[in-house]
Order: C-alpha cells, then structure tokens, then sequence
C-alpha cells in the first residue's frame, strides 16, 4: 500500500507508535509511507527530508492561534500536486483537524481511503481548561473547544475507517454518529528492543546522590491538568511516616510555569530534599530513569478527556519491570488488574499514599515478582509487532 501521512508532531518526532509501526515495521514490509510534518525549528519554506528510509514534507510553523490555521492551509495546498502525481491508497490524519480537513478533501478528489487517528480529546482538554480557567482566556477557550468539537466529528464521520487510541474513545465517538464498523481500537504500545539489561544507571544515581531510599519516578507532562500537586501531598504523608525516599518528575509542562510552580509548591511541604524535577530528556535517556526506580508512578484524574485515554508511562514502566502505582481510569485498572504488576487506587491523596507505603514495606522481593509480571504482561498485549499487523488487517479489509 502507499500512505500519505499528515500528524500533528513536529518533525523529527520521537513519537514511538508511529516511528516503530508507521516508519519501520511498515517499510519492512514493503508498504511505502510520505509523511507530512511541521517543523521543529525555525524555517522559511517547505524542507523534504527522509526520516528511516521514508520522505518527509515538513512545512513550517507560523504563529499561533487561527493565523497558524490560516497558513497551515496555504502550506497544505502542494500537496495537490502530490497526490497527482502519486497516487496514494490511504491518506491518513493523526489528531490535526485543519490537516484532518484538507486529508479529507484529497482522498475525496483521487479517489483514496481516508483514515483517521485520534489519540487525545483535544477539543474536550480545551473546555476542561476554560471551565478551570487556565491557559487562556475562559470565553476563548470555551468556543475554540466546541468549535473543535464539531468539526472533528464531522470529520471522524465521514472517514473510512477511525482508529481511536481506546475502546472507551470508541465508545463516545458512537455517540456523534461514527459508525461502529468503521472503528478499531488502537492503544499505545511498546518497543520490544527496550530490556533493562541495555541500559546502565550508576552514572544518574551517582549524580543525583541516591543511596538507600525508594527511588520513585513519574515520566511525562507536568501541566496542571495532571493534579500532581495530590501526587506532592502525598509524598508529605509518606515523610511525616519516617520513610526515605526520593521522586523524579521526568518531565515538562504545558507551559514553562507549570514545572516552577510544583517546584514551588513540593518546596511548601519541605520536601526539597526528597523531590527531584530532571526537565524534559530524550527518549532514549527515559529507560535509564525508569530503571533507577523502585516504583513507578501512573497518577491519572478520572474525568471526560483521561477517561477515554490510554496508556504511555505505565506502558514504559511494566516493560522495565518495575511495579507501578496507578490511578483508577478504565483502561489502566485493566492492565493492572489483569497484569497484577502493582496497585491501583482512587486519585484522592489518601489512597495515593496509602498504596505507595503499601509497596514499599511489601520489601523489594515482592517488588521485583510484580514488575516481572507486568513485563511480561505487557509485551505479550502491547507489544508494537502485534499493534502493527492490527493495523495492516485493519487497512486489508477497508481497501
């Protein structure tokens, strides 16, 4: 098959689902994927270049807000040409909705199949932020989501074939209209060539001076969306026990303030000691903080946009082996329940703290049986190999 892929990550992504599945499992077997990507840096014009054998389109990045859309068309309107010229089976969109649009129109005019990736309800974060009152203006973000809203489903419902990142995304894109037999599921995955046995941390535990204490770690984004201020409450609980630890926030947030005000608020509890914020690392840098810890951290809130998400860092942490505690939302109380890699609970500091005290006094034999468990539970349902040939059927039986 030829695929035309438009997704919303800035070129070079390190976006692992599509890099291992779109980008190398598919070229292996033969399948020719163009990519369309905005650029991570600053450029004039239109670059091509090839990312693990494939073409790359990347178009730059102009401001923001409805001007970004506005030249985003203008950038989109080679492709005209493209597709012409090339013929594509499938014309896929990841997330974008200006790209979701045009993708649309394109495989209409050349006769392709249109395909649709969802992996975040976008416009539904947008209300929760104007409802909280955060990142922007209320009004503004109150009508930029339901404007988003309608026009994804419009979108979603005249696709051939939608792959929502889970079956509770499935199941409320049935509610606008999108037609059951025209959606696969299609969660997270993991990269099988990741084993704990490659990867060396002496040089992070000897940098940031980690001796005896229960190493927790938390890998991903900081905004505030995330509620991490409960995560840092509960780590205060588990001081006031006498326990040692340390925690590490692998990550950055939504904005830059994001970051500085949990800094500033874990600094309150007097835990400066005791919580570490390492900043934004590379993906391949990520095993080695994951492999320095006892424990994993999955703390998600149960609300609309979560609710129907799936999983990233509890993914990273069951295929390192190290048992996790995680917050209750449909799909990660699956895999925990079903893996037995650790414990999951209500997102209320309470019980947060309850569950992490509860694995560190279970002793690190007890630790090393559940991450073992997970590890083997994971890359035996998520492994990306599997994922991948999901979606090749997926696309066999649409075509």
């Amino acid at each position: 098959m030829k695929i035309l892929m438009l997704v919303d990550q800035k070129y070079p992504t390190h976006h692992v689902f599509l890099e291992e599945v779109y980008s190398k499992i598919f070229y292996e077997k033969g399948h020719e994927v163009v990519w369309v990507m905005k650029s991570g840096s600053k450029i004039g014009k239109r670059q091509v270049k090839r990312w693990n054998q494939n073409k790359v389109y990347v178009i730059p990045s102009r401001f923001s807000g409805i001007l970004e859309y506005v030249f985003q068309i203008f950038d989109l309107l080679f492709l005209i040409d493209v597709c012409k010229r090339e013929r594509f089976d499938i014309i896929q969109v990841r997330n974008d909705i200006v790209m979701g649009h045009f993708a649309r129109l394109l495989a209409w005019f050349y006769g392709a199949k249109f395909v649709v990736q969802l992996s975040h309800l976008k416009a539904e974060e947008t209300l929760i932020f104007a409802k909280r009152g955060i990142y922007g203006n209320k009004f503004v973000n109150y009508i930029i989501g339901y404007f988003e809203m309608v026009c994804r489903n419009v979108m979603l419902r005249s696709a051939d074939l939608v792959f929502p990142i889970s079956y509770e995304m499935k199941k409320y894109f049935a509610r606008f209209g999108v037609k059951n037999r025209r959606m696969v599921a299609m969660p997270l995955g993991v990269d099988l060539r990741i084993d704990p046995k490659n990867y060396n941390c002496s040089d992070l535990i000897e940098k940031y001076d980690v001796g005896s204490e229960i190493v927790l770690v938390y890998i991903g984004t900081l905004s505030k969306s995330r509620h991490l201020d409960k995560v840092v409450r509960a780590m205060k609980l588990l001081k006031d026990d006498g326990i040692k630890f340390k925690l590490f926030f692998v990550g950055s947030g939504k904005d830059e303030r994001d970051a500085d005000d949990l800094r500033k608020f874990s600094f309150s509890f007097d835990l400066s000691s005791e919580v570490v914020f390492v900043g934004k690392v590379a993906r391949s840098e990520v095993p080695r903080y994951i492999k320095m810890a006892d424990i994993g951290l999955s703390p998600v809130p149960l609300n609309k946009v979560f609710k129907r998400s799936s999983i990233t860092k509890l993914g990273e942490y069951m295929n390192m082996g190290i048992p996790c505690v995680a917050t209750k939302f449909p799909e990660q109380e699956k895999l925990m329940l079903e893996s037995e890699c650790g414990y999951c609970v209500d997102y209320r500091v309470e019980d947060f703290y309850l569950a992490v005290k509860k694995m560190v006094l279970d002793g690190s034999k007890k630790r090393r049986e559940m991450g073992l468990r997970g590890r083997v539970y994971i890359r035996d349902k998520r492994n990306l190999n599997k994922l991948g040939f999901e979606v090749e059927n997926a696309y066999g039986r649409m075509v």
